[in-house]
């Protein structure tokens, strides 16, 4: 939880939204309205905005509003991880370390899964498994209020960890050790991380982005001869001004979040202008 709540205050990324709390364990994004008592509460007024509406997501070219917001959109998921932190000289990866060190165990089911689910996505999200380089409570505390427990924490890529059954490291963004069969792996932290998303990425809509997403996880489309949930339809009847692209970018963004959060897997879309 701590984590995403810095994902989201890192700038324009989003986290999932409203899912269920014992999924994805955190409650909700809520965007308060400007004479909410939330502001009073908190000290401070509503920031200035406006209210984004689905108009504004036009195509990228284009000469509206739309060209002004992020027009770059690269998911990233994260499957978190919690770090032991060995002691023991008589553990197996003292003699490389020489030191005590942080371990996860790898399950072999969502290893697996999230390799499938690596090469399914290709460039439109970025994978990592996600575990602290600390292990007290009291350096977690501190960590939140500095904003800094994803700076203290380690990144890999679940098809560097392809065959092995765990993975040490002892400390953030240096390197790794991954084990049964021995290999030290380059580690990424989260400054490095942030560089692999302004890569080359093609320019799309939110949208565009989430039916992307959506068609390489196989998820269905409002035109497939199946009909829709039930209170997708209800959706539509009650609000017909709207676009049906709006209606499947909802349909979209509900079938991920459902699909990821039985996995475990934390998601947000990270926006950026070109």
């Amino acid at each position: 939880m701590a984590a995403n709540i810095e994902l989201f205050q890192m700038g324009d990324v989003y986290p999932s939204g409203q899912v269920l709390e014992a999924i994805l364990g955190y409650d909700v994004a809520a965007t308060p309205r400007r004479e909410s008592a939330i502001w009073k509460l908190l000290g401070t007024s509503a920031p200035k905005g406006i209210l984004l509406l689905p108009s504004h997501w036009g195509k990228p070219n284009s000469s509206r509003l739309s060209t002004q917001l992020p027009d770059k959109k690269t998911s990233l998921f994260f499957q978190y991880k919690r770090s032991r932190h060995i002691k023991s000289k008589r553990a197996k990866q003292w003699n490389y370390w020489r030191c005590p060190y942080f371990r996860f165990t790898i399950d072999e089911d969502q290893q697996s899964t999230l390799e499938d689910l690596e090469a399914k996505i290709e460039k439109l999200a970025i994978i990592r498994y996600a575990a602290p380089a600390f292990c007290k409570y009291r350096d977690l505390l501190r960590l939140q209020r500095e904003s800094n427990i994803l700076n203290r924490s380690t990144f890999i890529s679940p098809s560097l960890l392809r065959g092995h059954q765990t993975w040490s490291f002892i400390s953030e963004g240096l390197r790794g050790y991954a084990n049964a069969e021995p290999q030290e792996i380059e580690l990424e932290n989260i400054d490095t991380l942030f560089l692999k998303l302004h890569d080359p990425i093609p320019q799309t809509t939110l949208p565009g982005h989430l039916r992307q997403l959506a068609l390489a996880l196989g998820l269905p489309t409002l035109s497939d001869k199946q009909n829709p949930p039930n209170w997708v339809l209800e959706l539509i009847d009650e609000n017909a001004e709207h676009s049906r692209e709006l209606y499947q970018a909802i349909l979209d963004f509900a079938n991920i979040s459902t699909v990821l959060g039985g996995l475990g897997i934390s998601w947000s879309v990270y926006s950026r202008s070109a």
